[in-house]
């Protein structure tokens, strides 16, 4: 029974096990996650001490984006970076005279 999430990366640097645990975590917080899948991540975890920290430090990680997903100021900033893009920006003003000057160049040739 292989102990790797599904479409976790292999390997043995702590790199692949920093990428195993991210992995793995995302599908231990999944709806669909089944008793065999948690057997398999105990397996995981149980063989090497590097897991051990991989899986603590992709923890923390999760715990420090949810704390922030929580901040009223980032929210604020992401919420006016939307309404920014959205509207276009400085290009969306440009488009009709670049469309006109695209067309004046086609019409003159």
């Amino acid at each position: 029974m292989s102990t790797a999430p599904p479409n976790a990366p292999t390997g043995t640097t702590s790199t692949g096990d920093h990428g195993q645990a991210e992995a793995w975590l995302a599908r231990l917080h999944a709806p669909d996650c089944s008793a065999r899948e948690r057997a398999a991540f105990e397996d995981w975890l149980a063989q090497s001490p590097t897991h051990i920290e991989a899986w603590l430090d992709a923890e923390r990680i999760d715990a420090m984006a949810r704390t922030l997903a929580s901040d009223d100021l980032l929210r604020a900033a992401a919420r006016q970076a939307r309404r920014k893009t959205a509207g276009g920006g400085p290009l969306r003003r440009w488009r009709p005279a670049a469309a006109a000057l695209a067309a004046t160049l086609v019409v003159d040739r």
